[in-house]
């Protein structure tokens, strides 16, 4: 008995030991799982995002629904191309360069103001002005089911489907209407059709203007018509007031002179005000078309000398003061000369000989003196453009006149060019 009790204990001990084994394993796994997992937890909860690698991109929102609306009429820009050359504002485009830009890519665009429900389909695409300086592409309108198809900017180039009265509620009743320009390729185009389409860089610009103009020709027109009433008063005061004591007859004359002199001051004030407008306005779009161009210039087509390109870029100041001075001014009032001409052959008869023989004598000298004020003018402009070209790049390479000690050539150079110009000036 004692010995089989002892191979019943020898035979039951392993597997107690067994068990026992199997256990401190468990445990010892579980507890080595545990901390696997608590080291996980540390380190997933020290885990950031990598950002460093990544572009931020700053919303724009008129200029991304350009960029949107180019892809939309297959003929896609970038936003830096779109952007380049504008006068943006902490890169934020505006209403007013909106258009700008629009036009420079070939799209048509109208700003107005149109409450939502009023926009019709057939004017669609339409980009929104929505509150909080937002933007939006509205691309379709279903108004059964009253869901709005648009384009954000800040989803890329997915659609977005939203409630109709959501995205009136956002609108701020602003919005532009946009067409694709008919582009015709260059083997339907005559060779200098294009510059045509593009328009002279002055008339063109002046023409745009015309309803100012307009304005302006019709102020003139009644400002010599009352100039006919002055030599008139004073006729009928020495003809028939001072002969006949009508003194009656003198304070209706007077006063009628002095409406007509009123409004005559008026109008004067007005065209005044006009021309003043209208060669601002030019001379803001002559000025940004010139420098437009001159940051387009080519390196082949670069001047050789700075000076001398600065100096005839600033030649074009004298048209902003032709264009607002009274030169236009005089120019309006010429057609009406014959006006004046024809009540004083009504009035004289032969006398009005005398200011057409006089306007002809003016005329053939103008002509006459053409040819050599030209050469004049074109010789002072060259050896202006000549002395400020010594001017500039003798300042802009100070270091090197003097290292060279080339004070005395510069001298010679700008002296001549200051004689030259006193002799044709």
């Amino acid at each position: 008995m004692s010995d089989s009790g002892r191979s019943e204990q020898n035979s039951s001990s392993p597997l107690e030991n067994d068990s026992y084994e199997e256990n401190d394993v468990i445990n010892e796994s579980g507890e080595g799982r545990a901390e696997t997992l608590s080291g996980e937890d540390a380190k997933s909860s020290e885990r950031i995002w990598n950002t460093h690698d990544a572009t931020l991109e700053y919303p724009n929102p008129l200029l991304d629904c350009l960029v949107l609306l180019s892809k939309y009429f297959h003929n896609p820009y970038t936003a830096d191309g779109i952007a380049a050359g504008l006068p943006l504002t902490d890169n934020d485009m505006t209403p007013a360069l909106f258009q700008r830009a629009a036009q420079r890519i070939g799209i048509s665009s109208r700003f107005v103001k149109r409450p939502l429900k009023k926009i019709p389909d057939m004017v669609l695409p339409a980009v929104l002005l929505l509150k909080d300086k937002q933007a939006c592409i509205l691309l379709e309108v279903d108004k059964t089911q009253g869901m709005a198809k648009v384009l954000r900017p800040e989803s890329g180039e997915g659609e977005i489907t939203l409630p109709f009265q959501t995205l009136e509620e956002s609108s701020t009743g602003y919005c532009f209407f946009v067409r694709p320009l008919y582009q015709f390729d260059k083997r339907s185009e005559k060779s200098d059709e294009a510059e045509h389409k593009k328009g002279h860089w002055f008339w063109g610009t002046i023409a745009g203007s015309w309803r100012i103009y307009r304005d302006v020709f019709i102020a003139s027109l009644l400002i010599n018509i009352f100039a006919v009433a002055s030599p008139l008063f004073v006729m009928n005061v020495y003809d028939r007031v001072v002969p006949n004591n009508a003194f009656d007859t003198l304070w209706v004359l007077a006063i009628g002179a002095a409406v007509v002199y009123l409004f005559d001051f008026l109008l004067r004030t007005l065209r005044a005000y006009f021309i003043d407008i209208a060669g601002k306005k030019s001379d803001i779009l002559i000025s940004a078309a010139i420098f437009s161009k001159v940051n387009n210039i080519t390196m082949a087509s670069r001047p050789k000398s700075v000076g001398a390109f600065a100096k005839n870029l600033q030649e074009f100041e004298s048209i902003r003061d032709f264009i607002t001075s009274a030169s236009i001014t005089t120019l309006v009032d010429i057609p009406f000369m014959f006006l004046i001409i024809g009540v004083i052959w009504l009035i004289g008869g032969p006398v009005g000989y005398i200011p057409i023989i006089t306007i002809f004598l003016i005329l053939l000298y103008s002509v006459i003196i053409q040819i050599p004020l030209r050469r004049s003018i074109e010789e002072s402009q060259k050896t202006a453009s000549q002395k400020n070209a010594v001017l500039i790049e003798s300042l802009y390479n100070a270091e090197s006149v003097k290292l060279n000690n080339a004070e005395g050539v510069l001298q010679k150079q700008w002296e001549n060019a200051v004689g030259n110009i006193a002799d044709w000036g």
